[in-house]
């Protein structure tokens, strides 16, 4: 009961310094906190935030409670040639993205995503595609995450794996609700 209260605790400071930090760069005085009020500042955060920022983001979001038990047991099913190919697949996704992404928004600097730039680019039909897409790979890793979390809790707590599921899922949407991408 006690890690259990423990890491209700850390989660909820978390969210707590989350929306501090996003109500104290909201009251500030600066051109970049009105921008973030705007639908396109919450949803890109563009321009806002250093490139030290960006790189931990990508890495966060890419190495998440999924880190935990889809690696090890990959590895033992395919060992390490199999662990490596895994690695360099994970890893390319984002090497596209540094590489590419200041290319694409020199040349369409009015796309905000990815599915705006496949709208520009390739039409519209593409582009419900690509949100379609990006909507089910989202859907699948929230709930990879979530039912990673619920796992560790129940095997290493002895604990129900729904009533911390739903703490991390309540908190973290909060302060992404309030703060945006910048959170």
């Amino acid at each position: 009961a006690t890690s259990y209260l423990l890491c209700v605790a850390v989660q909820v400071f978390f969210c707590v310094y989350a929306l501090v930090y996003t109500r104290r760069m909201r009251q500030s005085c600066s051109s970049e906190a009105a921008f973030l009020d705007t639908a396109e500042g919450f949803a890109t955060a563009r321009g806002s935030q250093s490139r030290w920022r960006i790189a931990w983001s990508f890495f966060a979001g890419s190495m998440g409670a999924w880190a935990i038990v889809s690696p090890p047991n990959y590895a033992v099913q395919s060992g390490w040639i199999g662990m490596l190919s895994y690695a360099v697949s994970c890893g390319i996704p984002t090497l596209c993205v540094v590489t590419l992404g200041q290319e694409i928004q020199t040349r369409w600097p009015q796309a905000n995503s990815l599915a705006d730039f496949v709208a520009l680019r390739f039409g519209r039909r593409a582009k419900a595609c690509v949100i379609s897409l990006s909507m089910f790979n989202m859907t699948i890793g929230l709930l990879a995450e979530l039912t990673t979390i619920g796992a560790l809790f129940k095997d290493f707590l002895g604990a129900e794996a729904f009533p911390i599921i739903l703490i991390v899922a309540t908190l973290s949407s909060t302060y992404t609700l309030y703060g945006g991408l910048v959170v």
